[in-house]
């Protein structure tokens, strides 16, 4: 994708944010998770709003993505999130990891011991929704261009004592 495209891309969805309407798609599909990512990235810029999470995958044989979640699309269980903030209303169990301190860049990796150290767990329920109309039916790399179609989450009670 050109510059142009990511821009345009981002404009619509981040227009499509703002009015609280969906479209049919993007104008071009994303080729690469860069591309989806930097279509994220546009539109919250575009958009304003503080993020408050990420949702993380790193698939067996792909490449790591995330997608971002607004701050205020962050909410403690119980929660109520309005049909117009979420319009597919999908639902999804995960767990969540929660930083507790930072990890400083070093040479060599930490190890899952330093990492389980650094974190607390919480169960959460991720909020699947888009601005797009029938997001599964749109390419994944789209998908990824819309924050992984993730809208929101609700998070239940830290967990320290966890591994």
């Amino acid at each position: 994708m050109t510059e142009a495209e990511i821009e345009t891309a981002a404009a619509l969805l981040a227009d499509a944010r703002r009015r609280g309407v969906q479209i049919e798609g993007l104008p071009v599909t994303p080729s690469s998770v860069a591309e989806g990512h930097a279509i994220q990235d546009r539109v919250a810029a575009l958009v304003g709003e503080p993020i408050g999470a990420f949702k993380a995958g790193a698939p067996p044989d792909g490449e790591p993505t995330r997608g971002l979640i607004e701050a205020r699309m962050v909410r403690a269980s119980p929660a109520r999130m309005a049909v117009a903030e979420v319009p597919h209303l999908g639902v999804e169990g995960e767990t969540a990891f929660k930083f507790t301190r930072d990890l400083p860049a070093r040479r060599e990796p930490y190890t899952r011991e330093e990492v389980a150290a650094a974190v607390t767990v919480l169960p959460v329920i991720e909020i699947v929704s888009s601005r797009c109309r029938e997001p599964p039916s749109r390419p994944e790399v789209q998908q990824l261009a819309h924050c992984g179609i993730n809208a929101g989450l609700v998070v239940g009670p830290e967990t320290a004592d966890w591994s």
